[in-house]
This record gives C-alpha cells, structure tokens and sequence, in this order.
C-alpha cells in the first residue's frame, strides 16, 4: 500500500512513467500466464489433478499464479480497456497513459498502436484472455456466462480486424467453448453468438484468396479449430432442437 500510495504523487510517477509503459505487457501476461484460482482444489478438483496440471500443462514450466476472484476480474477488465484502446484512439487523444506508444492512421485500416516490445495491444491482451479461459476458472466461477458473452461480442464487433487478431480471437473462442460448463452450450443467446463468430471467421478465411499473402500460410490452420469448435455447439443446440422437435411432436399426436 505504501508503494501504490507513493506512486500516485505527481513527482514519483513522472519519474516512474516510462518504466511503467515498458514493463506493464511483461507484466500482465507473467500474472496471467498459467494463473489458477486460489484453493482450486477444494472446488472440486484432487491434489493430484492439481500437480498434474502444473507439470503437464504449464506453459511456463513454473509455478501458477494463485488468483482470488476480485484479482480475476481486474486482469480481465483492464485487458478489455487495453483492447478498446487500441481499437478507438484518435489523434493525439490516448485513454490511458502510454507514452511511447505510436498509433498509425491512414485509410481504412484498423488502428494499430504498438508499445516498447514492437507488439501492438492486442498480440499483448488476447494472448491473456486466452490464459484466463482456462478450465480451472470455468469451474471455479470466476468466468461466467455473461463475461463470456461479452468478450465474443467484442470479437464480433472486431471482426474486420486483421488476420493477426483473427487467429488469437480464435485460439480465443475456441478455448471458451471447449472448458465452458454444458450449461453455457445450452444458452441460446451464448451459441448463436459463437456460431455466428464460427461463420464470420469461416467466411473470412474463405474469403481470403491472396495466395502471395504472408499471411496466407496461416489461414488454413485456423479452419480446424473453427470447425471443431462449430461442431461442439451445432452437437448441443441438435440436442436441444431434437428434444423441442419430439415434445411438438407429442403433443401433436
């Protein structure tokens, strides 16, 4: 408290500004990096599912960042500042304080900032949501329906983004879809929205036909998750459709 107290003092954040800016991406993606909710195994998952999540599915290769659920939603919050940010500058106006940071603007594209690392905001936030969708949050409760449904809106609005923000959106998705509860897949509201995600993407990528494209190489990669993933939620909306079908029929005989 004495430090963030500190901080705030004009003086001693003027002098920190730049080492702050340089380090905030390395730092949230460290926080969030193979983070975990804390005491998880007493929500329902053994100590030894636990160890064997540390030692098979760490990315890192270290120990997980135990995360309580106000410090959850601070990461994901500020990441969705951070992708708004780079999504709505305009001129000489930024919304929170990145002073080496550059924005481009010209034609229709979209607005691209890049920081220190040479990395414009989104190759630094996505990344972190897709950190934070892990199974273990999921069935901690610390990422719900809603916040679910928001982030894929914000994904559908983004969806004439480039083809780098395509593919982490859909590394994105597609780990939602894969560690979210069942009763999520029921959700009419949460499945349209992910097959309509599903289709843009497919479209898009379809749509791409610039062979010379560096980019190109990439796009047949992103068609297998995107199929899988459109598999899983046409497999529980047949489900749910099959048994609306059978009680119509029922009580039409």
């Amino acid at each position: 408290n004495p430090f963030l107290d500190g901080i705030q003092l004009p003086l001693v954040s003027s002098k920190l500004q730049s080492c702050f800016e340089e380090a905030w991406p390395v730092i949230l993606q460290a926080v969030a990096l193979d983070a975990m909710p804390v005491k998880l195994d007493e929500k329902g998952l053994s100590k030894i599912t636990v160890e064997n999540m540390s030692k098979s599915s760490l990315i890192s290769g270290y120990s997980m960042v135990e995360l309580e659920c106000e410090d959850y939603r601070f990461l994901w919050g500020f990441a969705l500042i951070v992708v708004f940010q780079g999504q709505h500058l305009v001129p000489n106006k930024q919304r929170i304080g990145l002073g080496s940071a550059k924005a481009k603007f010209g034609g229709d594209s979209p607005t691209e900032e890049m920081n220190p690392l040479g990395l414009k905001l989104y190759e630094i936030v996505l990344p972190v949501f897709q950190f934070l969708s892990t199974e273990s949050f999921f069935t901690a409760g610390f990422l719900t329906m809603n916040i679910c449904q928001e982030l894929l809106q914000v994904f559908l609005y983004s969806i004439c983004m480039d083809n780098s923000w395509n593919s982490l959106a859909i590394s994105v998705l597609s780990q939602i879809v894969q560690n979210c509860p069942e009763d999520f897949l029921k959700s009419e509201n949460f499945s349209y929205l992910g097959m309509e995600l599903c289709l843009a993407y497919l479209f898009k990528n379809f749509q791409s036909t610039n062979l010379v494209s560096p980019d190109q190489s990439n796009q047949g990669d992103l068609i297998s998750p995107l199929f899988v993933t459109a598999k899983t939620l046409i497999v529980h909306f047949e489900r749910k459709v099959g048994g609306l079908c059978l009680f119509m029929a029922i009580n039409t005989h």
